[in-house]
């Protein structure tokens, strides 16, 4: 029911922020499609600079089980982000794991 897909996904990045903003705060971890058991809205455990709410929209799961930054998918540098490799026509799986198919110009 509802948008099953990216439930994991965007609830899970709902939850870290609320934790980061008011570790104290006890909610769910699992929770339904809209998050509908959260808070609107909460009052932060201590006051909230600019530079604190551009950290929290950078967040990459630093420091949790679901770090970006960490494990084989982040690459030697720590990248955080991750690419659907998709289907590419006339390229096999094994040489689009190896990087051996052609490129744009």
């Amino acid at each position: 029911e509802g948008d099953s897909i990216r439930s994991p996904y965007s609830t899970l990045r709902q939850w870290q922020l609320l934790k980061r903003v008011r570790p104290d705060l006890e909610i769910p971890l699992v929770t339904d499609w809209i998050a509908s058991d959260y808070p609107f809205s909460i009052e932060p455990a201590e006051r909230l600079s600019v530079f604190d709410v551009m950290k929290l929209t950078r967040d990459q799961f630093e420091g949790s089980p679901w770090d970006l930054t960490a494990g084989l998918a982040s690459g030697p540098y720590g990248d955080p982000d991750r690419y659907d490799r998709g289907f590419v026509e006339g390229v096999s799986w094994s040489k689009l794991a190896l990087g051996g198919f052609p490129r744009g110009t």
